[in-house]
Order: structure tokens, then sequence, then C-alpha cells
């Protein structure tokens, strides 16, 4: 048994440290190509609500970021909750991200402002949102102290993103994130974590 977590949690961390190496691969190609111009500007690869081309961007623009201070700011954020997901909810997390950057994406697409919206805090706000809904809709003990857990640390930021505000921060995506982990929870409410 001790084996068993040892050996889910190792895999839990190696997927989210790949999924966190490709994006700093990416922010490093992107940074590249500032300079030498090789291929059009990478940030338009984020989804733009309502064109055809923007559809797109629901599986690309997890991956772009405007900046290194963009990038930093969901790095933090996507190894915790990323870990958490993949560890302790093993046999679900595959679906419920998948509903989560799909779903959430199209939402964004769909009733997002004029603009390119990129970034991972779709993802973010989707996984957070997955593990507090779960622990709320399964009534046990693990998933209920794993919600409380993520409450105290994200809770805060979750409510701030939340809230439609002017500016480049794309409030839609983390709307669209939290309502497509939110039903992610409750699709996979029944299954075995």
């Amino acid at each position: 048994m001790g084996q068993q977590k040892n050996n889910n949690a190792l895999k839990a961390l190696k997927l989210t440290g790949l999924f966190l190496a490709i994006l700093w691969g990416v922010w490093g190609l992107d940074l590249i190509n500032d300079t030498l111009r090789l291929v059009p500007d990478i940030s338009r690869m984020g989804i733009i609500p309502r064109r055809p081309m923007g559809l797109l961007g629901i599986l690309t623009s997890p991956f772009v970021h405007a900046g290194l201070f963009h990038l930093l700011s969901n790095t933090v954020p996507l190894f915790f909750l990323g870990f958490a997901m993949l560890y302790f909810y093993r046999r679900t997390a595959p679906e419920a991200l998948t509903v989560i950057v799909l779903g959430g994406g199209f939402l964004v697409w769909i009733f997002g402002r004029a603009a390119i919206h990129i970034g991972a805090s779709l993802v973010i706000f989707g996984m957070a949102a997955y593990l507090i809904a779960s622990g709320l809709f399964r009534k046990r003990l693990g998933p209920i102290v794993l919600a409380i857990v993520v409450t105290l640390f994200y809770g805060t930021s979750l409510l701030w993103g939340l809230i439609p505000k002017p500016g480049p921060v794309s409030w839609e995506a983390h709307l669209s994130g939290a309502l497509a982990g939110t039903l992610a929870a409750w699709l996979y409410r029944k299954t075995q974590y």
C-alpha cells in the first residue's frame, strides 16, 4: 500500500512537472521568436471569441503566456493544484481536465469579450473548483479535507479572480474554468477517486 502511494505521488509529480516544462519551453521558444521573428506572434494562439480560428485557442491557450510574470504567477498554483488533482483524483483527473479545458474554453469562446484570451489560469481555476466541489459533492472526509485546504490557500484568489473588471486579465477564463471544474466534479462525483 505504501509503495503504491509513493508510485502515485511520483507519477503525479512527473506529469505536473512535464506540463510545467512544456509551458516554460513554449515561453522560451516565444522569447527566441520575439528576437528572430521566425513565426507569427504566438500570443495569437489564444481563444478568440466567436471567430472560427479562435476555436483552436481552446487547446493552445493554456500554453501561451503574456510574459514572465504571467507565467510565474501561474506556475506555483499549477504545480500544487495539478499535483493534488493527479494524486488524489488519479482515476477522474484525465476526464475532469478534459471537461475543464474543452468546456471552459468553449464558454470563453462563446461569452468572452473581444480579446485574445491566453494563459493557464482557466485550468487553474478549473482545478481549484474541481477540488473544492468534489469535497462538497462526495461528502467523504478525504475530499472534504482537501477542499478545505484548497479553499484556505486559493479561496480569496478564486473569488477575486471571478469578479468582472476591465483590463488585460481574462476574468471570463477564470469564471469559465471554475464553472467547468464544478461541472466536472458533479459529473464524476460517484466515480471512485
